[in-house]
């Protein structure tokens, strides 16, 4: 007969336990491997509250999907899956013409599609090393996911609870660290070049305010 191997009870109820710290684990490494596939030289000379303010967005993302489904292991998940696929893509909109992907794409994604047969894709290391890093951080995910299921679910109050104070936390971060006045990612948008804000204020940060310039359009003047 063949063995088949198993985790020791004790180290699955540990992993268990530690599903907070496995989710602020997965987004300090999904900010590494996003700044890794947005090409960022400065990655590690970056101011260490941009880079904390980048890390809590990515958890943010994260705690959203638990606070919708009562699972960490899913908000790692689908997160882990997801980024590793803008990963890729953004690393191929940097060979192909050198900016990163963001929300303003979503108006070219057609043109894109009928274009990409002119581009010969290839894989590099970076490719591989998001391809891998994010294999692993989704294949932990889906194993905490499996430890999650069958375990005692949030009653009605509990989740209004948590989804009121979710809320609330959440509003009060995106404006103190992007909207507000004196917030730590400035606004503005991408100045001079790409480079300037993506390199200073890192991918998803600097992603977080054009997506918030794409909503708010800037209206034509009269008689335009």
């Amino acid at each position: 007969m063949k063995r088949t191997f198993r985790l020791p009870e004790k180290v699955k109820v540990c992993f268990f336990r530690c599903r907070f710290f496995y989710a602020v684990l997965c987004s300090a490494i999904l900010f590494v491997m996003m700044e890794i596939a947005n090409r960022n030289s400065r990655l590690f000379q970056m101011d260490w509250r941009i880079s904390l303010v980048n890390i809590i967005t990515y958890l943010i993302v994260i705690t959203a999907l638990w606070l919708m489904t009562g699972k960490w292991g899913t908000g790692c998940a689908v997160c882990s899956f997801l980024f590793t696929v803008f990963g890729i893509i953004n690393l191929y909109s940097l060979d192909f013409r050198w900016m990163p992907i963001s929300t303003r794409d979503i108006h070219s994604v057609k043109t894109a599609w009928n274009v990409l047969d002119a581009y010969q894709i290839s894989l590099d290391k970076r490719v591989v090393f998001v391809l891998a890093l994010g294999s692993v951080l989704f294949l932990g995910s889906v194993f905490l996911w499996n430890l999650e299921r069958g375990r005692k679910k949030r009653t009605l109050k509990i989740w209004g609870v948590q989804m009121a104070g979710g809320a609330a936390g959440i509003a009060l971060f995106f404006y103190v660290c992007y909207f507000g006045p004196g917030s730590l990612i400035p606004q503005g948008g991408i100045g001079w070049t790409w480079e300037e804000s993506y390199h200073n204020y890192g991918f998803l940060g600097t992603s977080v305010e054009v997506a918030s310039q794409s909503v708010n359009k800037v209206k034509p003047p009269a008689g335009y």
